[in-house]
């Protein structure tokens, strides 16, 4: 979606600043076909960014397995505003 997107505004881009003579008026149009081509190749080098983590609940932090009678459990601790902020 985003790569298509990408080539869609480097391609209007390219039209208004390469095809289009406009002399005169009162919008640049060759500067807005820069701007079009910027923010394609700013959404294709964004489109190659690691993925955020999602489903990740910040607030539920593992701590270290620890052996009880000899079965590993996990503790599970959940984090409060005081945690972060101290």
């Amino acid at each position: 979606m985003r790569f298509s997107l990408a080539i869609f505004l480097f391609t209007i881009g390219a039209i208004l600043k390469f095809a289009i003579k406009a002399d005169g008026d009162p919008v640049d149009i060759n500067a807005i076909g820069v701007i079009f081509m910027i923010m394609g190749v700013v959404t294709l080098a964004l489109q190659y960014l690691p993925p955020r983590r999602a489903g990740v609940d910040p607030e539920i932090v593992p701590h270290i397995e620890r052996p009880v009678d000899g079965v590993v459990t996990r503790d599970v601790t959940t984090r409060t505003t005081r945690d972060v902020i101290d």
